[in-house]
Formats: structure tokens, C-alpha cells, sequence
């Protein structure tokens, strides 16, 4: 009872943080003029989806697949929080069954807050998955239930991995996980609609029981209690995050750790002219930073994925296209990248940054062009590859 008396105080108090937090900003003029029209306006819209034909602008469109992409969405960004503070290092640790209990109730309360966040994209998509997709009940309360359950497995796994897992390695293993998760959410219901009852609760029970044991397993470690905290936190203090973004800069605390690539920050060109050492720490924090990774691997995705999927004719009018965007997207990271306080110090001429531009953009998109020009090859039967090559290497 005095374990559970705990949970309740610090949930009280974790509720009346988020509801100081939203006060500031939710006065009687945004609920005057935004948030109750709006909830009168999106009620009355939702009953009309009972009453009125929806099925001609949505014959072609599988409501299904567009609900489970937003539980993948969903599913990745839910994580389990334990109410653990600062103080019960000295206090809790103590008391091994506290804390035991302390961690079971915070598991209850993240699987109910779960189910909470996967019933209202249900109830908005019932209209549609009823009078289009013909679904019965059952079927939708399975497709929930199982979704359910995924977000238990992903989250449980998630944070058994964040905790007990270094850097590199967390990376890699949330990443695997994360893939297979929006694999299987998004293809495991449809599958589980169309099958047999016997095969649909077969599957169902299979689900239930991993998640079962993802929970017992994850519940079982021990807890780091640094690690615990620091989330406790930064969920306690996510609202105060959301609605302070806006309006204040915040500015990250510099930290000295070794780069994974070029660790010894060795020279990449021989050339000591000003310009090609400009291009070299460009193409260093390029390759080092791994928000310029991420946009620079999914632009190099989705041309891919384009140009695959595209016409033969297509391709032609589509590659100088992709050509513009890299280079737009080169010349807008540049910007971004002189006016750092480091680089921003030192007095660059007009020359010799675009000098250093061109020598990055050379090196930056050469990948991208080789690709492309592979599957400009294998669409035009290797007509076009050389010819192809040559000249957006030139043109960069």
C-alpha cells in the first residue's frame, strides 16, 4: 500500500506539472476561439462520416494500411517511464521490494496510457473502417488489441535496450528494431483480417505470450537508476519542451568526445591552399554530424526509390530535377555551416568559399550521381551511363 501511495503522489504531481505547463499558453481566449470551435466543428464533421456517402472518393484507398502507418508512427514514439526521482538513490535503493513495486505500477500506468493513445485514431478511422472496409467488431477490436500488444513489445525492447546498451550499439539495435517494428505493424494486421479464425488467434495468442515475456524479461533487469532518471525527467518536463521551442533558443552544452570517423583528425587532401582546407572541415562535420547523415541518406533514398519506380521518359525529365534539389540542399547547408561561431570567426573571401563549395559538392554528390546513374544505365540498356556520368560530374 506504501509503494502504491508513492506511484500516486508522483503521478499527481507529474499531472499538475503538464497541467501548470499548458495553463500558461490554453487562456480563456484560445478555448473561446480555438479549441472549442474547433472541437464543435471536428464533432460535427465526424457524425456526418455515419450518415453521408463516403465510398466514392475512397474506393481506392486502403483506410487499413493508411491506419496502421500512423500506429507505426505511434508504436515508435512510445516509451516506458519509470516515477523514479533523484532522491531515491539514497532512499529506495534501500528498499529492493519498493522499488520492485514502484516499477510495476509504472509499467500498468505506460501499458494503460498506451491503449489510451491507440483508441482515438481508431475511433476517428471506425466511420471508414465500418462502411468501406466492411470490418466487423471483433475484427477492429483484434486489430487494436494487436497493435496493443506490439506497442508493448516495441516499447518494453526499446527500453531495455536505451538502458543496458552503449552508443554505437543502442544506435544499431534501435534501429533494427524500429525497422522490423513498422514491417510488421504495418503488414501483420491486414494479414491477420484476411486469415482464418484458427490462424488469426493462433497468431494473437503468439503475440500475447511474446509480449508477456518481453515485459517479465525487461521488468527483471536491474534498473539503472541514472539512466531512469534522466528519462523521468525529460518526460516530466516534455510539455514545458513543446511550448518553450518556439520561443527560446536553446543552446546545447559543448561537450569533447571523439568523432567516429577520422578520430585523429588527420588531413584528407595534401593541398595547403585555404580554399581546400575550407572544403576539408566542411566534409569532416558533414560526415561527423548526424543530422546531415540522416537528410543526406534519405534524399539519397527516396531519388532512388523515384527513379526505380518511374518511367523510362520519366527518368529524363526527372534527374536534372533531382540534380537542382542536391545542389539547392548543398548550397543551403553551406549557409547554414559558415555561420557556426567557429567557422563564422575566421574571414572567408567570396572565392575562396566558392571554391571550397564546389570541392565539397564534388565529393558530397558524387555517390548520389554514381548511383544514379547505375539505374540510368539499367533503364537505358547502358546507352545513357557514361554520357550521364560525365556530365553531372562536370555540372557539380
Amino acid at each position: 500500500m506504501k509503494v502504491f501511495c508513492i506511484f500516486g503522489q508522483r503521478l499527481i504531481a507529474n499531472a499538475v506539472v503538464h497541467l501548470k505547463a499548458w495553463r500558461t499558453s490554453l487562456d480563456w481566449t484560445v478555448w473561446l476561439y480555438i479549441i472549442i470551435p474547433a472541437a464543435v466543428i471536428g464533432i460535427g464533421m465526424y457524425l456526418e462520416l455515419w450518415t453521408r456517402d463516403i465510398s466514392a472518393p475512397l474506393e481506392s484507398i486502403n483506410t487499413i494500411y493508411i491506419l496502421q502507418l500512423i500506429m507505426a508512427l505511434i508504436i515508435a514514439t512510445g516509451r516506458l517511464r519509470i516515477f523514479v526521482e533523484a532522491a531515491d538513490r539514497l532512499f529506495l535503493m534501500q528498499r529492493k521490494s519498493w522499488l520492485a513495486g514502484l516499477k510495476g505500477w509504472s509499467y500498468i500506468y505506460s501499458y494503460c496510457v498506451w491503449a489510451l493513445r491507440l483508441v482515438l485514431p481508431f475511433l476517428i478511422a471506425l466511420p471508414y473502417l465500418i462502411r468501406i472496409e466492411q470490418l466487423h467488431l471483433e475484427q477492429i477490436w483484434l486489430l487494436w488489441i494487436v497493435n496493443w500488444l506490439l506497442q508493448m513489445i516495441v516499447a518494453t525492447l526499446e527500453h531495455g535496450i536505451s538502458a543496458n546498451y552503449n552508443r554505437i550499439m543502442k544506435y544499431i539495435a534501435l534501429t533494427i528494431l524500429f525497422l522490423i517494428q513498422a514491417i510488421i505493424v504495418i503488414l501483420l494486421p491486414n494479414y491477420l483480417i484476411m486469415s482464418t479464425m484458427i490462424i488469426r488467434y493462433s497468431l494473437f495468442i503468439m503475440i500475447s505470450l511474446l509480449a508477456i515475456v518481453c515485459s517479465i524479461v525487461i521488468w527483471r533487469l536491474p534498473l539503472r537508476m541514472d539512466h531512469e532518471v534522466k528519462r523521468s525527467l525529460s518526460a516530466q518536463l516534455s510539455s514545458t519542451k513543446i511550448l518553450i521551442s518556439q520561443s527560446v533558443s536553446v543552446k546545447k552544452i559543448s561537450t569533447l568526445r571523439r568523432p567516429l570517423v577520422w578520430r585523429s583528425s588527420e588531413r584528407i587532401f595534401k593541398s595547403s591552399h585555404p580554399a581546400v582546407m575550407l572544403a576539408e572541415m566542411r566534409i569532416k562535420s558533414f560526415v561527423r554530424e548526424l543530422t546531415y547523415l540522416q537528410s543526406y541518406l534519405g534524399f539519397m533514398s527516396a531519388s532512388t526509390v523515384a527513379l526505380v519506380l518511374v518511367p523510362s521518359k520519366g527518368a529524363i525529365v526527372l534527374l536534372p530535377l533531382l540534380l537542382i534539389v542536391a545542389w539547392s540542399w548543398i548550397n543551403w547547408q553551406k549557409a547554414s555551416w559558415m555561420q557556426e561561431s567557429f567557422i563564422g570567426q575566421f574571414k572567408w573571401s567570396i572565392v575562396i568559399q566558392s571554391y571550397a563549395n564546389s570541392i565539397v559538392r564534388f565529393w558530397i554528390l558524387l555517390p548520389v550521381i554514381i548511383c544514379w546513374s547505375i539505374l540510368a544505365g539499367m533503364k537505358f540498356g547502358g546507352i545513357l551511363l557514361p554520357l550521364l556520368l560525365v556530365i553531372a560530374i562536370v555540372a557539380i
